[in-house]
């Protein structure tokens, strides 16, 4: 069960442990997905700064940013996905990070009741939605994208298989 959530958390398979961060906690390592973490930590803090603060800002502003911080998260991602190159973990750190900041000026919309920013910004996550899955249909993932992470989940779940014995 604990490798199952390890996976869940990191989702990246041992072959590309290089897209984790790894936090010990007494004697187990924990990975995490170095993009997730930075969007989650930045989601947080954003969110938070945002909600203590309370700037005034305008709504074209928080729709630019809504739209343009994803943008790096994206860029990064599909040229991985198509195996045109591989990002670092920095890189990776920072997309997440400037995806988080989006993510919180959403959640802070939503928390205030902005409705304008709330649905300009769930006009800008769909129309992401959709130029992920055009950008997957114009060219489909390196084909061992996903098997290696499947495979993985699948020894995971079946988990240690019995030998027969030679009596």
């Amino acid at each position: 069960m604990l490798g199952l959530l390890n996976l869940v958390l990191s989702h990246h398979s041992g072959s590309r442990i290089n897209r984790t961060i790894g936090v010990r906690i007494l004697d187990h390592e924990q990975r995490f997905c170095t993009r997730c973490s930075g969007q989650w930590v930045s989601t947080a803090s954003f969110a938070s700064l945002m909600l203590v603060f309370q700037p005034e800002i305008s709504i074209a502003v928080r729709l630019a940013v809504l739209a343009l911080l994803p943008m790096p998260a994206l860029l990064d991602w599909v040229t991985q996905t198509w195996g045109t190159r591989e990002s670092t973990t920095p890189i990776r750190l920072i997309t997440g990070s400037l995806l988080g900041a989006g993510v919180g000026f959403q959640i802070v919309a939503g928390v205030r009741l902005d409705w304008a920013a709330f649905a300009g910004g769930m006009g800008v996550a769909a129309g992401y939605a959709l130029a992920i899955f055009l950008l997957l249909r114009l060219r489909p993932p390196k084909a061992d994208y996903m098997v290696d992470l499947v495979e993985e989940a699948t020894r995971i779940v079946s988990g240690p298989r019995a030998t027969p014995s030679a009596d």
